[in-house]
């Protein structure tokens, strides 16, 4: 497999190819930073019924757009170890996500080749 172009929009949606450790961790930071936007706007506009309700239902997309794409960060962060992507999904369903967060934060690569294609580089 060669290696595309690593643009944000691919490194959030995709579900292929590998990414560094940094690149998940500042995935997951800013998908985070956005949900707890839309948090502090629902606690913000308490008593204006219909900005309460804009922003909780801003909370709801972005939580599941968010899940979508902190899976596709981690589906990738799990290829650059050199395992199937859907090793995930425990992750969602034991409630350990914290835990797994932090592995894959620290956990390295592998420096080769794998069949998830070839090793991330740093940005220039």
């Amino acid at each position: 497999m060669a290696a595309g172009p690593q643009t944000v929009s691919w490194a959030l949606f995709s579900w292929r190819g590998r990414i560094r450790r940094a690149t998940f961790a500042l995935g997951t930071v800013f998908l985070l930073t956005v949900l707890w936007v839309c948090v502090a706007q629902v606690a913000a506009h308490q008593g204006n019924d219909s900005m309460e309700v804009f922003w909780a239902l801003s909370f709801v997309i972005c939580g599941l757009v968010s899940l979508y794409c902190v899976s596709a960060l981690g589906a990738k962060r799990i290829h650059d170890i050199g395992y199937p992507g859907w090793l995930i999904v425990p992750m969602f369903l034991t409630g350990l996500y914290i835990i797994v967060v932090l592995a894959l934060c620290f956990w390295p690569g592998e420096r080769h080749e794998n069949k998830y294609g070839p090793p991330p580089v740093a940005p220039q």
